[in-house]
């Protein structure tokens, strides 16, 4: 999954694994994902020393995540980002591991206060923190020219992350502001 890219390597100093992983569809490939991470984390964490474990994402990271923290008796923190809370417990087979994670977590940091009601409504986490992702309007704000908005859409072209409203959408933001660009 991904191409060229060392299984292992040091980053900034961190040894970093890769575990390699099918590129299928968004279900399958969390199920094989988390499956590969449980498998080459599971031989290499009883050689790790760690002092807290930080798992990006609830799927596919958590699981193995969890497994590592409680094997080094260590508290685990749990990020979720949007379609491990979103969208994998709609699935029967992954509902139990996302509870699972959200129970067993010391901390689970959402980048968003909808993510943080849902992740206590999935689960029954000891604490959940909400962190924001995106800019601080106190550091960067519009200058003081005045020039037509670029709107720019930076992520995966994917339509989970409601493309497609955008694109529907932007023809009446044009209405309003005929040289208004969108970017993605």
């Amino acid at each position: 999954f991904y191409r060229g890219q060392p299984p292992f390597q040091i980053v900034d100093g961190i040894p970093t694994w890769y575990p390699l992983t099918p590129a299928w569809t968004s279900y399958f490939y969390m199920v094989c994902q988390t499956i590969a991470m449980r498998y080459a984390f599971g031989r290499r964490a009883s050689r790790l020393r760690v002092d807290v474990v930080h798992a990006h994402g609830v799927i596919p990271a958590g699981d193995p995540g969890l497994r590592i923290a409680r094997r080094h008796r260590r508290p685990l923190v749990v990020t979720a980002y949007g379609s491990d809370l979103n969208l994998y417990p709609q699935y029967r087979s992954l509902r139990g591991l996302v509870r699972r994670v959200l129970d067993s977590a010391d901390v689970i940091v959402t980048v968003s206060r909808s993510l943080a009601k849902l992740a206590q409504e999935l689960g029954r986490p000891r604490r959940v923190e909400w962190i924001p992702i995106g800019y601080d309007p106190a550091r960067f704000h519009p200058g003081s020219g005045h020039r037509e908005p670029v709107v720019l859409y930076a992520g995966r072209l994917f339509h989970a992350k409601g493309l497609e409203e955008l694109i529907a959408a932007w023809p009446s933001v044009r209405q309003r502001r005929s040289k208004a660009r969108l970017r993605l």
